[in-house]
Protein backbone atom coordinates (compact mmCIF):
# COMPACT_ATOMS: atom_id res chain seq x y z
CA UNK A 1 0.00 0.00 0.00
CA UNK A 2 1.48 3.52 -0.82
CA UNK A 3 2.27 5.50 2.63
CA UNK A 4 -0.46 8.02 1.80
CA UNK A 5 -2.90 5.59 1.57
CA UNK A 6 -1.68 4.19 4.37
CA UNK A 7 -1.67 7.13 6.10
CA UNK A 8 -5.66 7.89 5.18
CA UNK A 9 -6.22 4.71 5.86
CA UNK A 10 -4.67 4.29 9.63
CA UNK A 11 -6.57 7.56 10.49
CA UNK A 12 -10.19 5.69 9.35
CA UNK A 13 -9.34 2.75 11.50
CA UNK A 14 -8.98 5.17 14.44
CA UNK A 15 -11.91 6.88 13.77
CA UNK A 16 -13.86 3.94 13.89
CA UNK A 17 -12.35 2.08 17.02
CA UNK A 18 -12.42 5.13 19.26
CA UNK A 19 -16.44 5.49 17.65
CA UNK A 20 -16.64 1.38 18.67
CA UNK A 21 -15.33 2.30 22.29
CA UNK A 22 -17.49 5.35 22.91
CA UNK A 23 -21.07 3.62 21.80
CA UNK A 24 -20.23 1.43 25.39
CA UNK A 25 -22.50 1.70 28.29
CA UNK A 26 -19.93 2.45 30.22
CA UNK A 27 -18.26 5.57 28.36
CA UNK A 28 -21.75 7.52 28.44
CA UNK A 29 -22.20 9.51 31.66
CA UNK A 30 -26.10 7.99 31.71
CA UNK A 31 -24.96 4.33 31.58
CA UNK A 32 -26.76 4.29 27.92
CA UNK A 33 -25.70 3.35 25.04
CA UNK A 34 -24.83 6.03 22.71
CA UNK A 35 -25.69 5.70 18.76
CA UNK A 36 -22.94 4.88 16.28
CA UNK A 37 -24.05 7.80 14.53
CA UNK A 38 -23.43 9.97 17.27
CA UNK A 39 -20.33 8.26 18.80
CA UNK A 40 -19.07 8.26 14.64
CA UNK A 41 -19.45 11.98 14.35
CA UNK A 42 -17.68 12.70 17.65
CA UNK A 43 -14.51 10.48 17.34
CA UNK A 44 -14.64 12.22 13.71
CA UNK A 45 -14.67 15.50 15.07
CA UNK A 46 -11.79 14.46 17.46
CA UNK A 47 -9.64 12.66 15.31
CA UNK A 48 -9.80 15.51 12.68
CA UNK A 49 -10.38 18.05 15.48
CA UNK A 50 -12.89 20.15 14.17
CA UNK A 51 -14.41 20.74 17.25
CA UNK A 52 -18.28 19.94 16.42
CA UNK A 53 -20.01 18.00 18.89
CA UNK A 54 -23.59 16.11 19.11
CA UNK A 55 -23.42 16.47 22.76
CA UNK A 56 -22.08 18.64 25.72
CA UNK A 57 -18.78 17.09 26.32
CA UNK A 58 -19.05 16.72 30.22
CA UNK A 59 -22.92 16.38 30.41
CA UNK A 60 -22.96 13.26 27.96
CA UNK A 61 -20.14 11.20 28.72
CA UNK A 62 -18.28 10.05 31.87
CA UNK A 63 -14.32 10.36 32.48
CA UNK A 64 -13.60 7.73 30.49
CA UNK A 65 -15.09 8.75 27.63
CA UNK A 66 -13.20 12.26 28.19
CA UNK A 67 -10.19 10.19 27.97
CA UNK A 68 -10.79 8.59 24.96
CA UNK A 69 -11.85 12.23 23.08
CA UNK A 70 -8.62 13.10 24.80
CA UNK A 71 -6.43 10.75 23.24
CA UNK A 72 -8.40 10.64 19.68
CA UNK A 73 -7.54 14.54 20.04
CA UNK A 74 -3.58 14.02 20.51
CA UNK A 75 -3.45 11.22 17.75
CA UNK A 76 -5.33 13.50 15.48
CA UNK A 77 -3.34 16.58 16.01
CA UNK A 78 -0.26 14.70 15.81
CA UNK A 79 -1.25 12.32 13.35
CA UNK A 80 -1.11 8.72 13.83
CA UNK A 81 2.33 7.87 12.02
CA UNK A 82 3.80 10.25 13.72
CA UNK A 83 2.46 9.12 17.46
CA UNK A 84 3.69 5.70 16.64
CA UNK A 85 7.24 6.75 14.93
CA UNK A 86 7.76 8.76 18.02
CA UNK A 87 7.05 5.56 20.40
CA UNK A 88 9.24 3.20 18.10
CA UNK A 89 12.26 5.75 18.52
CA UNK A 90 11.58 5.94 22.22
CA UNK A 91 11.66 2.61 22.52
CA UNK A 92 15.59 2.81 21.19
CA UNK A 93 14.17 1.18 18.36
CA UNK A 94 15.73 1.67 15.02
CA UNK A 95 12.76 2.80 11.70
CA UNK A 96 12.72 0.23 8.87
CA UNK A 97 12.79 1.88 5.20
CA UNK A 98 9.36 1.47 5.30
CA UNK A 99 8.48 3.24 8.82
CA UNK A 100 11.21 5.95 7.76
CA UNK A 101 9.58 6.15 4.15
CA UNK A 102 6.08 6.65 6.07
CA UNK A 103 7.34 9.47 8.93
CA UNK A 104 8.90 11.26 5.74
CA UNK A 105 5.36 11.35 4.31
CA UNK A 106 3.44 11.92 7.10
CA UNK A 107 5.45 14.80 8.37
CA UNK A 108 6.72 16.60 5.14
CA UNK A 109 10.03 16.64 6.15
CA UNK A 110 13.34 15.25 5.10
CA UNK A 111 14.35 11.72 5.18
CA UNK A 112 17.87 12.68 7.04
CA UNK A 113 16.66 14.19 9.66
CA UNK A 114 13.49 12.44 10.05
CA UNK A 115 14.37 11.06 13.82
CA UNK A 116 15.48 14.80 14.88
CA UNK A 117 11.62 16.04 13.33
CA UNK A 118 9.87 13.67 15.35
CA UNK A 119 11.68 13.75 18.25
CA UNK A 120 11.34 17.44 18.22
CA UNK A 121 7.60 17.30 17.69
CA UNK A 122 7.00 14.88 20.33
CA UNK A 123 8.81 16.79 22.72
CA UNK A 124 7.73 20.08 21.77
CA UNK A 125 4.08 19.00 21.81
CA UNK A 126 4.03 17.43 25.53
CA UNK A 127 6.51 19.87 26.74
CA UNK A 128 3.84 23.17 25.41
CA UNK A 129 0.87 21.04 26.77
CA UNK A 130 2.40 20.07 30.18
CA UNK A 131 3.21 24.51 30.51
CA UNK A 132 -0.44 24.85 29.57
CA UNK A 133 -1.83 22.35 31.54
CA UNK A 134 0.84 23.42 34.41
CA UNK A 135 -0.41 27.62 34.20
CA UNK A 136 -4.25 26.33 33.79
CA UNK A 137 -4.17 24.55 36.90
CA UNK A 138 -3.19 27.68 38.81
CA UNK A 139 -6.91 28.49 38.37
CA UNK A 140 -8.73 25.36 38.09
CA UNK A 141 -7.17 23.61 40.83
CA UNK A 142 -7.86 25.98 43.35
CA UNK A 143 -11.98 26.40 41.71
CA UNK A 144 -12.43 22.94 41.42
CA UNK A 145 -9.81 21.12 43.90
CA UNK A 146 -8.54 17.72 42.02
CA UNK A 147 -10.70 17.54 39.01
CA UNK A 148 -8.90 20.66 38.09
CA UNK A 149 -6.04 18.11 37.37
CA UNK A 150 -8.21 17.17 34.61
CA UNK A 151 -9.49 20.32 33.18
CA UNK A 152 -6.34 21.62 32.67
CA UNK A 153 -5.22 18.73 30.89
CA UNK A 154 -7.87 17.95 28.98
CA UNK A 155 -8.32 21.86 28.32
CA UNK A 156 -4.18 21.91 27.45
CA UNK A 157 -4.50 19.33 25.28
CA UNK A 158 -7.54 20.13 23.18
CA UNK A 159 -6.52 23.97 22.87
CA UNK A 160 -2.92 22.67 20.95
CA UNK A 161 -4.17 20.80 18.61
CA UNK A 162 -7.12 23.23 17.95
CA UNK A 163 -9.79 20.62 18.62
CA UNK A 164 -12.29 23.24 20.16
CA UNK A 165 -13.51 20.44 22.74
CA UNK A 166 -14.16 21.45 26.35
CA UNK A 167 -15.34 19.33 29.73
CA UNK A 168 -16.57 22.21 31.82
CA UNK A 169 -20.30 21.74 31.28
CA UNK A 170 -20.94 20.85 34.60
CA UNK A 171 -20.51 25.09 35.31
CA UNK A 172 -23.14 25.35 32.30
CA UNK A 173 -23.36 23.01 29.10
CA UNK A 174 -22.40 24.43 25.98
CA UNK A 175 -20.96 27.36 27.17
CA UNK A 176 -17.39 26.56 26.90
CA UNK A 177 -14.97 29.37 27.66
CA UNK A 178 -17.41 31.96 28.08
CA UNK A 179 -17.44 32.22 31.71
CA UNK A 180 -13.85 32.59 31.59
CA UNK A 181 -13.77 36.00 28.74
CA UNK A 182 -12.45 38.07 31.28
CA UNK A 183 -10.06 35.83 32.80
CA UNK A 184 -6.23 36.55 31.48
CA UNK A 185 -4.70 33.21 33.26
CA UNK A 186 -7.31 30.82 31.47
CA UNK A 187 -7.44 32.96 27.88
CA UNK A 188 -4.06 33.93 27.09
CA UNK A 189 -2.58 30.12 27.66
CA UNK A 190 -5.08 28.89 25.59
CA UNK A 191 -4.73 31.72 23.16
CA UNK A 192 -1.06 30.51 22.87
CA UNK A 193 -1.59 27.36 23.01
CA UNK A 194 -3.81 27.59 19.71
CA UNK A 195 -1.09 29.61 18.12
CA UNK A 196 1.58 27.39 18.74
CA UNK A 197 -0.15 24.19 17.78
CA UNK A 198 -1.90 25.97 14.65
CA UNK A 199 2.15 26.87 12.84
CA UNK A 200 3.04 23.32 12.34
CA UNK A 201 5.36 20.76 12.81
CA UNK A 202 7.91 22.36 10.11
CA UNK A 203 7.88 25.73 11.39
CA UNK A 204 8.79 24.40 15.00
CA UNK A 205 11.24 22.27 13.68
CA UNK A 206 12.93 24.86 11.37
CA UNK A 207 12.59 27.67 14.15
CA UNK A 208 14.46 25.03 16.27
CA UNK A 209 17.47 24.30 14.39
CA UNK A 210 17.86 28.11 12.86
CA UNK A 211 17.28 30.19 15.96
CA UNK A 212 17.50 27.96 19.54
CA UNK A 213 20.15 25.24 18.30
CA UNK A 214 22.66 27.32 17.32
CA UNK A 215 22.50 29.69 20.75
CA UNK A 216 22.60 26.25 22.92
CA UNK A 217 25.95 24.91 21.14
CA UNK A 218 27.38 29.12 21.21
CA UNK A 219 26.75 29.43 17.16
CA UNK A 220 25.57 32.16 15.54
CA UNK A 221 21.55 31.55 14.30
CA UNK A 222 20.83 31.48 10.63
CA UNK A 223 17.52 32.69 9.11
CA UNK A 224 14.51 31.20 8.84
CA UNK A 225 13.43 29.45 5.60
CA UNK A 226 10.83 30.68 3.37
CA UNK A 227 8.21 29.03 4.21
CA UNK A 228 8.67 29.81 7.86
CA UNK A 229 9.01 33.32 7.80
CA UNK A 230 5.53 33.73 5.94
CA UNK A 231 3.84 31.40 8.01
CA UNK A 232 4.88 33.44 11.24
CA UNK A 233 4.15 37.07 9.13
CA UNK A 234 1.03 35.96 8.15
CA UNK A 235 -0.21 34.72 11.48
CA UNK A 236 1.06 37.72 13.19
CA UNK A 237 -0.66 40.17 10.50
CA UNK A 238 -4.03 38.05 11.22
CA UNK A 239 -3.82 38.25 14.29
CA UNK A 240 -3.64 41.94 14.29
CA UNK A 241 -6.10 42.59 12.09
CA UNK A 242 -8.36 40.12 13.54
CA UNK A 243 -8.11 41.86 17.12
CA UNK A 244 -8.17 45.20 15.73
CA UNK A 245 -11.37 44.42 13.87
CA UNK A 246 -13.21 42.75 16.82
CA UNK A 247 -12.15 45.77 18.95
CA UNK A 248 -13.48 48.30 15.93
CA UNK A 249 -17.08 46.25 15.25
CA UNK A 250 -17.96 45.10 18.48
CA UNK A 251 -16.76 48.17 21.09
CA UNK A 252 -19.81 49.09 22.34
CA UNK A 253 -21.91 45.86 21.44
CA UNK A 254 -20.54 42.23 22.64
CA UNK A 255 -17.88 43.86 24.24
CA UNK A 256 -19.69 46.78 26.27
CA UNK A 257 -19.48 47.04 29.80
CA UNK A 258 -16.00 46.02 29.53
CA UNK A 259 -12.49 47.64 30.75
CA UNK A 260 -10.25 48.56 28.03
CA UNK A 261 -7.77 44.99 29.49
CA UNK A 262 -10.97 42.93 28.83
CA UNK A 263 -11.91 44.24 25.62
CA UNK A 264 -8.39 43.15 24.05
CA UNK A 265 -8.17 40.34 25.84
CA UNK A 266 -11.36 39.25 24.65
CA UNK A 267 -10.88 41.00 21.08
CA UNK A 268 -7.28 38.93 20.77
CA UNK A 269 -8.54 35.28 22.02
CA UNK A 270 -11.66 36.53 19.65
CA UNK A 271 -15.07 35.59 20.88
CA UNK A 272 -15.63 33.98 24.10
CA UNK A 273 -18.48 36.66 24.82
CA UNK A 274 -21.65 35.59 24.93
CA UNK A 275 -24.09 36.58 21.92
CA UNK A 276 -26.30 39.35 22.62
CA UNK A 277 -29.68 38.84 23.90
CA UNK A 278 -31.04 41.13 21.49
CA UNK A 279 -30.23 39.14 18.41
CA UNK A 280 -32.77 36.53 17.50
CA UNK A 281 -32.46 32.99 17.86
CA UNK A 282 -33.25 30.23 15.38
CA UNK A 283 -36.31 27.96 16.80
CA UNK A 284 -37.70 25.15 15.66
CA UNK A 285 -41.20 24.01 15.56
CA UNK A 286 -43.00 22.06 18.38
CA UNK A 287 -42.88 18.83 16.20
CA UNK A 288 -39.42 19.19 14.72
CA UNK A 289 -36.69 18.08 15.91
CA UNK A 290 -33.14 18.52 15.00
CA UNK A 291 -30.32 15.85 14.43
CA UNK A 292 -27.84 15.79 16.86
CA UNK A 293 -24.99 16.15 14.63
CA UNK A 294 -25.93 19.64 13.54
CA UNK A 295 -24.94 21.05 17.01
CA UNK A 296 -21.71 22.37 17.88
CA UNK A 297 -20.46 23.33 21.58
Amino acid sequence: MPPVRLIVSSFFAVILLGAVLLTLPIMSRSGNATSMIDALFTATSATCVTGLVPFDSWTHWNGLGQVVILFLIQIGGLGVITFTTGFTLLSRRKLGLRELQLATENTAGNAMDIYHLVKIILTFTLSSELIGAAILALRFVPKFGLHGIWISIFTAVSSYCNAGFDILGFEKPDNSLIGYANDPLVCIPVALLIIVGGLGFIVISNIYFAKLSPLFHKKKPTSLNLHSSIVLRMTLILLVIGTIGFLFFEWDNTLEGKNIFQKILTAFFNPPAPVPPALPRLTLPANTTSPNCLRSF
